[in-house]
C-alpha cells in the first residue's frame, strides 16, 4: 500500500491549496463596480449573448475561503443588530416547516417572527434603479433612536494590516453605499440620516475602522446614472466611440481585460466591430 501521508497530502494539495478553476466574469452596473467605467460595461454588453466569450480569470481555493469568511462576518454582524430590533428590511422566519411566514419592509423586534416567535434571517435588500438598471444588495438598514432616523451599512472585510494603514475608505466603498443610500431613499421613504463604512479584520475583528457621512450621497450614485445613461444614448444612436473610459494611462487598468483595446492605435475599429456583431445578435 502507498505511503497514505503521501496519498493524503497531494489529495489536500490538489483539491484545496493548489486547487484553480477558470470562471467567466464581466463587468455590469451594479454596486460592487462603482465608480463605474462606461467602456468597461459596453464591452460587458457587447458579450452578454456569447458566454463563452466572457474574459476569463481563476478563482482558487485562498478566493473563496477569504469569501466565506467574509460572507460569515456579514451574516454575524446582521445578527447581532437583529436580534436588537435595528434592521429594517425583508425577514424569513427560520422554522420552515411548520412556519416560513415571511415579512416585508420592516422591523422585527429582537429579529423575531411575529407569528411563531422563532429566530427569522435577515433577508438583503435587492435594489434596482429602473432608469439605468443598476442593481445591488445593501448589507443593513439600521435604525439609531441617537440619530432619529436610518443609517446605510456597507460592510467589508479587509487584512489586518490593511485596515491599521487606512485613513479613509476606499472610494468604490463610499460610492456603493451611496447608491444604495439613494435608492433606499426614494424607493422606501425610509428617513436615512447617513452612511455608515464599516471595515472588520480578518481573521480576528479587530482592528475595525469606520466612516459616517451624513446624507444620503445622492450627487455620487446621479455622477454614475449620468454616465450610463450618457452610455446607453451613444449606443442608441450608434456612436459607440463616443463612449470614453476612466484610464488615463495603461496602468491605470491593469485589473482590467480590457485594457489591450482601450490603449490599441485600432481602438475604434474593434469597437465598432464589436458593436456591429451586437446588433446582428440583437436582430436574431
Amino acid at each position: 500500500m502507498q505511503n497514505p501521508y503521501e496519498v493524503l497530502d497531494r489529495l489536500v494539495l490538489d483539491t484545496l491549496l493548489d486547487f484553480k478553476e477558470e470562471v467567466s466574469w464581466r463587468f455590469e452596473f451594479r454596486g460592487s463596480s462603482l465608480p463605474s467605467c462606461p467602456r468597461a460595461l459596453m464591452f460587458g454588453l457587447f458579450h452578454k449573448p456569447t458566454p463563452e466569450e466572457f474574459p476569463k480569470k481563476f478563482e482558487d481555493f485562498t478566493t473563496r475561503y477569504n469569501f466565506k469568511v467574509g460572507h460569515a462576518i456579514h451574516a454575524l454582524v446582521q445578527q447581532t443588530w437583529a436580534s436588537q430590533g435595528l434592521l429594517w428590511g425583508d425577514w424569513q422566519c427560520n422554522d420552515l416547516a411548520n412556519c416560513g411566514v415571511t415579512f416585508q419592509n420592516t422591523r422585527l423586534p429582537k429579529g423575531r417572527c411575529l407569528r411563531c416567535h422563532e429566530e427569522a434571517t435577515y433577508v438583503e435588500k435587492h435594489l434596482k434603479d429602473p432608469l439605468t438598471g443598476f442593481s445591488g444588495h445593501c448589507d443593513g438598514v439600521v435604525f439609531s433612536e441617537q440619530l432619529n432616523g436610518y443609517f446605510i451599512l456597507e460592510l467589508k472585510t479587509r487584512n489586518q494590516n490593511v485596515i491599521q494603514r487606512a485613513n479613509q475608505p476606499y472610494e468604490s466603498d463610499l460610492y456603493q453605499v451611496s447608491a444604495y443610500a439613494t435608492l433606499i431613499s426614494q424607493q422606501f421613504w425610509v428617513p436615512v440620516v447617513g452612511r455608515l463604512i464599516l471595515w472588520i479584520g480578518k481573521p480576528r475583528p479587530k482592528p475595525y475602522k469606520m466612516w459616517f457621512y451624513e446624507g444620503t450621497g445622492s450627487h455620487l450614485f446621479d455622477e454614475e446614472r449620468a454616465k450610463k445613461v450618457h452610455l446607453d444614448e451613444c449606443l442608441k444612436r450608434a456612436r459607440p466611440e463616443d463612449v470614453h473610459g476612466v484610464c488615463e494611462h495603461i496602468s491605470d487598468g491593469d485589473d482590467c481585460p480590457w485594457q489591450g483595446i482601450c490603449f490599441s492605435p485600432k481602438r475604434e475599429k474593434i469597437v465598432k466591430a464589436q458593436f456591429e456583431a451586437y446588433k446582428k445578435f440583437l436582430e436574431k
